[in-house]
C-alpha cells in the first residue's frame, strides 16, 4: 500500500474480511492526524489573523453609511414588533 495513493483500500466481503493491516491503520491515523492539524492550523489563522492585521484597505464613507444603515433598519424592525407586542398586551 502506498502512503502518496490517497484510495481507500479494497474492502472484502464480510466474511473474508479479517480486519486491518498495521499499514492500513497507519495510513488512517497519518490521514487524520493531517487533517487536524490543517484544521488547527486554520483556526489559529483565522483566530489570529483577523485581530491582528489591519485592514487592506480603509472603509470608505458609504460603506460606513450602509453599516449604520443596517443597524437603524433593526431597531426599527424591532420597535415595530415591540409595539405591537404591547398593543396586544394593553387589551
Amino acid at each position: 500500500m502506498s502512503f502518496i495513493d490517497h484510495t481507500p483500500p479494497r474492502r472484502p466481503h464480510p466474511k473474508e474480511w479479517r480486519g486491518y493491516s498495521l499499514d492500513e491503520l497507519r495510513y488512517q491515523r497519518m490521514l487524520v492526524g493531517a487533517r487536524l492539524l490543517i484544521a488547527r492550523e486554520k483556526l489559529s489563522q483565522s483566530l489570529t489573523g483577523s485581530a491582528s492585521k489591519p485592514s487592506a484597505e480603509p472603509k470608505s464613507t458609504f460603506k460606513t453609511m450602509m453599516g449604520y444603515v443596517d443597524y437603524l433598519v433593526t431597531a426599527i424592525s424591532v420597535w415595530r414588533a415591540a409595539r405591537k407586542v404591547f398593543k396586544a398586551f394593553k387589551r
